[in-house]
C-alpha cells in the first residue's frame, strides 16, 4: 500500500503538460467541490512524482490553496517524465467519462504533451499498443521524429497522424475525430464547454462552428457578441443548428444582394435591418420586399424570378444555381411570389409602401 505523507502545499509544483490533460470543473461543480473540502477536509491525497510535480489533483490543489491550507496529503511515486505523463493520463477525469468529446480532448492533450517531452526515445508503437494497431513508422523512430518529419513535409499528414492515432486508441470513426479536432482548434470556448457538459454533440458543434465563421460585421466586438447569443440559444435549446444556418445564410444573402445596389438603397435598407443581422428577429422576406420597393429596378430580384422560372420547379434545382446570387433567399423567391398579396397588405399597414389609392392620388396630382 502506498504511503500517504503530509507536506507543505508550497512544495508542490504544477506542470503545464500534466495539467493540460485534466478536466476543468465548471464553476458550479468547483464551488460544490470546494465546500466539501471546507467541511470535511482533504480525504483523497494528491498524486505527485519524485520531483513533487502534481500528476492527479489539480482541482483539489487549487481549492486547498484558496481555502488557506498550509499542509496537504500526497502520495509520492518514483516516476520519470514519461511514466509521470502516463500516470497523469490514466488518472485524469476525462478518461473515466462516457463523454466522447472529453475523451478525444484527453487523447489529444496526451499526444501533444508526449511530443513536447524532448528526451522521448520510445518508438510510436509502444504507446499505441494499448488500443488499436500501431502506425507504420521506421524502426526505432521516436514520436517527435515521426511528427516533426510530417510537419516538415508541409502536408496534412500531421493532422492525419493525430486523427488516426486518436481514432484507433478510442475505437472511433476517423470522421468524428476530424470534426472534434476542427472544433478544438477553431470553435469559441463556449462551444467546447457545451460539448464537455453534453449540451451539444460533436457533429452539430462542428456544423455550428463552420456556420458562425460566415458571420461578419464591421464592428468586430458586436460581431462576437451576436455569435455568442446564437451559441447560447443553441446550447439552451432555443435554437437548432439548422436555425443558425438559416439565420446566417439569410443575413449574408441580403448583404450580398445589397452589394449590387446603389449606396442610397443600401443605406436605407441597412438603417431598417442592420441591427437585426445575424439574429433570430431578422425577417428576410420583409427585407427583400423592402429592398425591391426602394430600388426602382429591383434588378437582382427580377433576375431571380426570371431564372427561377427557367431553372425548374423544385427548390433544390433553383437553389443550386441561385447560391451564387445570395444563398437561399433568391432560390425561394418563386415560392414567395404567391404570397405577395399578403406581404403587400402587411407592408401597407406598416406604412412601408403606398396603397393603391395613395398611388392613384399621386398620379392625379402629377397629371394636374
Amino acid at each position: 500500500m502506498e504511503e500517504i505523507r503530509e507536506i507543505s502545499i508550497n512544495d508542490l509544483r504544477e506542470n503545464p503538460l500534466y495539467k493540460s490533460i485534466f478536466k476543468r470543473l465548471t464553476e458550479q461543480e468547483y464551488e460544490a467541490f470546494k465546500r466539501d473540502l471546507k467541511i470535511n477536509g482533504q480525504k483523497i491525497p494528491i498524486i505527485v512524482n519524485k520531483k513533487l510535480e502534481v500528476l492527479d489533483g489539480y482541482n483539489r490543489l487549487q481549492a486547498l490553496k484558496e481555502l488557506g491550507f498550509k499542509k496537504v496529503k500526497v502520495v509520492i511515486k518514483n516516476l520519470d517524465d514519461i511514466q509521470s505523463l502516463q500516470e497523469a493520463y490514466s488518472t485524469n477525469q476525462y478518461t473515466r467519462t462516457k463523454n466522447t468529446w472529453n475523451k478525444i480532448v484527453a487523447e489529444l492533450n496526451f499526444i501533444e504533451a508526449m511530443l513536447k517531452i524532448q528526451d522521448i526515445n520510445t518508438p510510436l508503437k509502444n504507446y499505441l499498443q494499448k488500443r488499436g494497431r500501431p502506425r507504420k513508422i521506421e524502426l526505432g523512430e521516436s514520436i517527435p521524429e515521426y511528427f516533426e518529419k510530417r510537419k516538415k513535409e508541409k502536408s496534412a499528414l500531421g493532422a492525419e497522424f493525430r486523427t488516426k492515432t486518436i481514432a484507433e486508441r478510442l475505437q472511433l470513426k476517423e470522421r468524428i475525430v476530424e470534426y472534434a479536432l476542427y472544433v478544438y482548434f477553431n470553435a469559441p470556448d463556449s462551444i467546447k464547454l457545451g460539448l464537455s457538459e453534453d449540451k451539444i454533440q460533436i457533429k452539430p458543434a462542428y456544423e455550428l462552428t463552420k456556420f458562425l465563421q460566415s458571420v461578419e460585421l464591421e464592428d468586430k466586438e458586436e460581431q462576437e457578441r451576436r455569435k455568442q447569443v446564437l451559441i447560447d440559444k443553441v446550447l439552451s435549446g432555443e435554437l437548432t443548428v439548422h436555425d443558425v444556418n438559416r439565420i446566417v445564410a439569410e443575413t449574408n444573402a441580403i448583404k450580398s444582394m445589397l452589394d449590387g445596389e446603389s449606396d442610397d438603397v443600401r443605406e436605407e435598407v441597412e438603417k431598417e435591418f442592420k441591427s437585426l443581422y445575424y439574429t433570430p428577429d431578422f425577417d428576410l422576406n420583409e427585407a427583400l420586399w423592402h429592398t425591391e420597393e426602394i430600388a426602382e429596378t429591383g434588378h437582382e430580384i427580377k433576375k431571380g424570378r426570371k431564372w427561377a422560372d427557367e431553372i425548374g420547379e423544385t427548390f433544390e434545382e433553383a437553389n443550386a444555381w441561385f447560391s451564387k446570387y445570395g444563398g437561399y433567399c433568391i432560390g425561394e423567391l418563386k415560392g414567395w411570389e404567391g404570397e405577395w398579396d399578403k406581404k403587400r397588405e402587411k407592408l401597407e399597414r406598416q406604412g412601408k409602401i403606398k396603397t393603391e389609392g395613395e398611388k392613384d392620388n399621386d398620379d392625379n396630382e402629377t397629371s394636374s
